[in-house]
């Protein structure tokens, strides 16, 4: 029932249609994200690679999936306080285990379906119907390179954020929080983990805050 709910949101659609855009303008070469050397003769990573979609789920999955992951399993709870379910549901024999595991899954498997579906968009503006002037940076079709750096990067990201909100929802009961997540988590990683890298950093600590980095932006860069 809560997937079908998220299906019929306003926030499932403009968030589907916020990154069908973001593939457009990555294969128009309106967004870009640098990797490689800019140099003349510099090695750089065509659009299309397994490596340049890393770079492109570290980011977009933190800075454009973050709030909308967080506001529908962190208010998932508190709403169904709200419309007074949590009466009917005392009177039924479902554990609290079983309610907040349907919760969880509805969350994840509404934006892993987000997900294949931005996969298909970037498929098909990279592919389908290109940009000549971007010719240089788009490669054959290979579908490794879309799915590998989705699960590697895309999928744990989803599951921590639905987790943390759904945590922080379910045991605040206060939307505030739950808002103040993903604004927090992008704040931490865009001004500390991943352009905090002076000289003077022990490549050890370096080491660490890569492991620590949620989106892997900083390992992969």
């Amino acid at each position: 029932m809560d997937l079908r709910q998220m299906f019929r949101r306003p926030l499932f659609w403009i968030g589907l249609l916020l990154l069908a855009l973001l593939a457009w303008g990555l294969s128009q070469g309106f967004v870009r994200i640098g990797a490689g050397d800019s140099s003349v003769g510099g090695k750089k990573a065509v659009l299309t690679s397994e490596f340049a979609v890393g770079q492109i789920m570290s980011l977009v999955v933190l800075l454009f999936y973050g709030f909308f992951v967080a506001v529908a399993a962190g208010l998932s709870v508190i709403s169904d306080e709200e419309s007074g379910v949590g009466q009917i549901l005392h009177a039924t024999p479902l554990r609290p285990v079983e309610y907040i595991r349907g919760k969880f899954a509805a969350v994840v498997a509404g934006f892993l379906v987000i997900l294949l579906a931005q996969l298909a968009a970037m498929m098909f503006f990279n592919h389908v119907v290109p940009n000549a002037e971007m010719k240089e940076f788009q490669g054959p079709l290979n579908l490794l390179n879309y799915l590998k750096p989705a699960l590697i990067f895309a999928v744990p990201m989803i599951l921590f954020i639905s987790g943390i909100s759904l945590a922080v929802g379910t045991l605040s009961r206060k939307a505030i929080l739950v808002f103040f997540l993903p604004v927090a988590l992008v704040l931490f990683c865009g001004f500390f983990m991943w352009d905090f890298s002076p000289s003077w950093l022990d490549p050890r600590l370096n080491q660490l805050l890569m492991i620590l980095d949620p989106s892997g932006f900083r390992w992969i860069n």
